[in-house]
């Protein structure tokens, strides 16, 4: 295995490397730190409500660039390097919280604003066949992004019948002066809808009946429009960055439960050895029984 590894700096007009840079095994290329504070603040006007207030700075030494000019998008990890540097990000957050009922019932509304620098993404046009032979940071461009919403939540704690439903709206922006004309576009994962809702309904001690639903609005990707014949070769014509949006995701899941009575079954399983004894004519207080029966019943005496 060699202990040195290279990395094409520059390229002739026909596209081959014409000057490398030689790293030996062990060697620091680069080195990137950054403090990350945190700060949350809380004021209680009462005992059920109260103000939140969040602030949150952190860095990200891996980034995932998303491909979406192939048949199928295609996401990549790509490390920090000389030339890709850490994501920044600063998050705002203020919210609102709400209790009722002897705090039976809770609610909160939040917002939120996301700030972000040093983002990465494929340029236009790349293929992952780019990448043979030449530096993989040259497929890559940075911009920044940002991101803002809202969520509301409402949760019953106590009672035959709790449960939680939680709905959150959002928008989620980069951009890039290489991609998309220099125009803001709506990132892979923005969802604008997100809705959750779980219900639990104690019939009795045994029996536990469960529902769960779940709603998002579609991911958003590059698909073609068309195509067009360029000397003889089919080439696709795309149109702006995830301007199209897949359908919504929904499900909803049912359950049931039923938990046998342990104590109620060991003591049916006691009487029938006793009465079984009692037939032979036989002392069934003599019987010899495992020490967690004796936990859960006490010892019957004819």
């Amino acid at each position: 295995m060699p202990s040195w590894s290279v990395y094409p700096l520059q390229k002739d007009t026909f596209g081959k490397p014409s000057d490398t840079v030689v790293y030996k095994r062990g060697k620091k290329v680069i080195d990137y730190s950054g403090w990350e504070p945190r700060v949350s603040m809380r004021y209680a006007f009462t005992k059920s409500f109260s103000v939140k207030a969040s602030y949150t700075r952190n860095y990200q030494y891996i980034h995932l660039a998303t491909m979406s000019s192939v048949s199928l998008p295609t996401d990549v990890w790509m490390p920090c390097t000389e030339v890709i540097k850490p994501q920044i990000s600063t998050q705002y957050a203020l919210g609102v919280f709400k209790n009722f009922k002897d705090n039976n019932y809770e609610s909160s509304i939040e917002i939120y604003y996301k700030d972000m620098q040093n983002q990465v993404d494929y340029k236009e046009g790349a293929q992952p066949s780019d990448n043979v032979y030449d530096n993989p940071d040259n497929a890559f461009t940075y911009g920044k992004g940002w991101a803002y919403g809202a969520e509301f939540f409402l949760k019953k704690r106590e009672g035959k019948f709790t449960g939680w439903i939680g709905y959150t709206l959002s928008w989620t922006w980069r951009q890039f002066k290489e991609i998309n004309y220099g125009i803001p576009y709506l990132a892979k994962y923005d969802r604008r809808h997100d809705a959750s809702l779980v219900l639990t309904y104690d019939y009795d001690k045994q029996w536990n009946f469960g529902l769960v639903w779940v709603y998002g609005t579609g991911n958003r990707g590059t698909l073609p429009n068309g195509f067009f014949i360029y000397e003889g070769s089919i080439s696709n014509d795309y149109g702006l960055r995830n301007s199209y949006q897949f359908p919504d995701y929904h499900r909803m899941d049912l359950n049931i439960t039923f938990t046998p009575d342990r104590q109620k079954h060991l003591v049916r399983k006691k009487m029938r050895v006793e009465q079984r004894y009692a037939k032979k004519g036989k002392d069934a207080s003599k019987i010899v029984v495992p020490r967690k029966w004796l936990k859960i019943t006490k010892t019957v005496t004819p």
